[in-house]
């Protein structure tokens, strides 16, 4: 949402999140619409192209590298890419954490509220 709208947010949590619209079993969420709108999820390199658009935000991403619904890879390739933008990004693995705990992690991180609400968005 926040690659597509980056105007409207004044910084992104990403909880096990993904960027490639190809990944196993998400296709029923991806629809041709989707990619009309969306065109660069239809892209060679979404990582990149996502990372452009969301790169001036504040990030913080987590994902628990045991996610057998949303593969890890897909936290660590946006993150690699929005490092090589210079983004401003915070990233927390958990180590040995499947999906869904990922959540509860996330949300229980002792600084994640303060940082988050210390955001704003800029013009």
């Amino acid at each position: 949402m926040a690659s597509k709208w980056p105007e409207r947010f004044a910084a992104i949590v990403s909880v096990a999140g993904w960027t490639k619209p190809d990944l196993p079993g998400r296709d029923a969420e991806i629809t041709k619409e989707d990619l009309r709108s969306h065109p660069y999820l239809a892209t060679s390199n979404p990582y990149l192209v996502t990372a452009e658009r969301i790169k001036k935000l504040p990030i913080w991403i987590f994902h628990g590298d045991a996610d057998s619904s949303i593969p890890v890879s897909e936290s660590r390739q946006l993150v690699a890419v929005l490092k090589s933008l210079g983004a401003n990004l915070r990233y927390t693995e958990y180590p040995s954490i499947e999906h869904s705990p990922s959540n509860v992690n996330a949300w229980a991180e002792r600084d994640l509220m303060s940082w988050l609400l210390g955001q704003r968005r800029t013009k």
